[in-house]
């Protein structure tokens, strides 16, 4: 009754009814081969990595229950059996603090012991970025802003999330005697954070496929949007040195997956009678492409995927200028292999160390000159 309720709305005042539309990737975020390209600095069958961090020179990679150090050798435990799944990291002053599921925030040392900062329960589960955070105020200074992408479900639940149409995501202000604060609600899996411009921040909302700016005085009221109607779902926001940002972009939008869920009848009847992996969204990694839905037209001939098929697993990164312009991208189109990008972690020296969890890799990208 809906649809038709619609479809006559739509003929007698066609400008009254919306329908969803996808941006190209287009200027600074035109497709090429660049995360294909990039330099491997580990992969392994029983990697995970989910997100990256640098701490001057070393950099850090999470992967299921351990924090482990990238070095000439590979990786090098720095933390393990945590607990449970490491679901965020993030430097703050001289030390690393992560995300635990089931157990809440805690504080690595280089010499990797761990400490418990905060066990309340508004970040014991989903966290999906951390931010220290800066301000004028002394009573302040050396609070943690922790986006939560769900209430209802962990962080590895981003496709139940989507298909449910829920918006159950939250911004939590942790203080330094472990205090937690929930300072905005009912957000669509806000998945990344990151200082913005004087004592703003950038938040990715990646239901909303969007990227806005928030004051940190007031964090409950949707802020100016820098990016909006992105071709993805944005993830992670790292600050560059010299000014920007770099976003990891873990899903592109399709046109397949975007008239489903329109339909709440088929979805309905997805979520009744096909398994979760075979569902008609994007998904970090494509095990058996012979099985893919309707194979949204990525097998075309000889079982051969074309680049510009439609993508139900991809790979993109991308810079963002303070101008709120796309500087450049790095991509691995849907016949690529560097597909699922999770974390990002941009070095003093130019490069960008990008955590590809469809992979299990992570690679380093140099940034393009001026």
């Amino acid at each position: 009754m809906a649809r038709a309720s619609t479809a006559l709305l739509e003929w007698l005042r066609p400008g009254a009814v919306r329908r969803p539309s996808i941006r190209p990737l287009e200027a600074g975020l035109r497709p090429n081969s660049r995360l294909d390209e990039s330099q491997t600095i580990v992969t392994s069958p029983e990697l995970t990595p989910d997100d990256v961090a640098a701490l001057g020179a070393l950099v850090f990679v999470s992967s299921g229950d351990a924090i482990l150090r990238l070095d000439d050798a590979g990786t090098t435990p720095l933390a393990s059996n945590l607990g449970g799944r490491v679901t965020a990291m993030r430097v703050v002053g001289s030390n690393l603090v992560a995300a635990v599921e089931g157990r809440g925030l805690i504080q690595v040392r280089a010499d990797g012991t761990a400490t418990d900062l905060s066990d309340n329960a508004l970040v014991l589960r989903c966290v999906t970025d951390i931010l220290g955070l800066k301000g004028a105020e002394p009573s302040r200074s050396g609070d943690l802003l922790v986006a939560v992408g769900s209430t209802a479900v962990d962080s590895m639940s981003w496709g139940q999330e989507f298909v449910a149409k829920r918006r159950s995501g939250r911004l939590v202000r942790v203080h330094t005697d472990g205090r937690a604060e929930l300072v905005a609600d009912s957000l669509g899996w806000p998945s990344g954070l990151a200082q913005g411009t004087g004592e703003n921040i950038l938040v990715s909302l990646s239901m909303d496929h969007r990227i806005e700016e928030r004051s940190t005085t007031n964090l409950g009221v949707p802020g100016k949007a820098v990016l909006e109607n992105l071709a993805g779902y944005p993830g992670r926001l790292r600050e560059r040195p010299g000014g920007g940002w770099w976003v990891a972009m873990p899903y592109l939008r399709n046109r397949a997956t975007e008239l489903l869920m329109s339909e709440d009848e088929a979805v309905a009847d997805m979520l009744k009678n096909v398994v979760e992996t075979e569902w008609l969204i994007p998904m970090l990694r494509s095990e058996n492409v012979y099985r893919d839905p309707l194979q949204i037209g990525q097998q075309r001939v000889m079982g051969q995927l074309k680049p510009w098929a439609p993508p139900r697993t991809y790979g993109l990164v991308f810079r963002l200028g303070t101008d709120g312009r796309v500087v450049e991208s790095a991509h691995s189109t849907p016949d690529g292999h560097r597909k699922g990008v999770t974390g990002v972690a941009p070095l003093n020296d130019g490069t960008v160390v990008v955590a590809c969890q469809g992979a299990r890799a992570v690679v380093s990208v140099r940034e393009m000159q001026p």
